[in-house]
């Protein structure tokens, strides 16, 4: 997805950087992120399927293959890496997540407040 991302914008400081026509621009960087989203869940097997010249007779007896299939359980052997990578990914989009709704809230407040002087719009309320 990544890479996708750096060829999309490649492109885009190629061929639109310059461009006064930011509604295109918009379309464009947006369209860009939603297909790089999308490209890697797009499989094209049609293109790589190769038919069998002659089919493959197997004598496997799965019923002694069976039989002698042990089942093996997954130790837990205590400290994980993937996990903890996992665990503080997850408490930073939180931590972030949080820090949104904190900042957003204490906008809202400096709306109603209205003090006179204020110099911003947001939420299309300006003073």
């Amino acid at each position: 997805m990544n890479l996708y991302l750096i060829v999309f914008f490649g492109f885009y400081k190629l061929l639109l950087d310059k461009e006064t026509y930011f509604t295109l621009n918009r379309i464009y960087l947006v369209s860009a992120g939603v297909l790089s989203l999308c490209i890697p869940f797009i499989r094209l097997e049609w293109l790589t399927e190769q038919k069998a010249a002659q089919k493959v007779y197997t004598s496997v007896n799965w019923e002694a293959v069976l039989a002698q299939a042990t089942i093996v359980t997954e130790r837990n052997t205590g400290f994980n890496w993937a996990n903890a990578f996992v665990y503080i990914y997850c408490a930073g989009t939180l931590f972030f997540l949080g820090r949104l709704v904190f900042n957003l809230l204490t906008v809202k407040k400096l709306i109603t407040i209205n003090k006179a002087g204020t110099a911003f719009s947001f939420w299309q309320k300006s003073n």
